[in-house]
């Protein structure tokens, strides 16, 4: 699956991509607070491709949001 993800990440991107996956792998764990946009849905995503079972996704019910 994560092969199938690589293909589709414009070349412009992948140096950045493959920097956040050796960063994830560094925390070894993560917590990741999810909104349901674009940026959270990807870092969630990512994070737990390169984590799996080590990632826990947050969210809020606030009058702010």
């Amino acid at each position: 699956m994560e092969r199938d993800i690589e293909k589709g990440i414009r070349e412009a991107f992948r140096p950045a991509y493959f920097r956040l996956k050796e960063k994830l792998l560094e925390y070894g764990q993560l917590a990741v607070g999810y909104s349901g946009g674009t940026d959270s849905t990807f870092l969630l995503f990512v994070a737990a491709s390169v984590l799996p079972g080590k990632v826990m996704a947050f969210t809020a019910d606030t009058v702010y949001m």
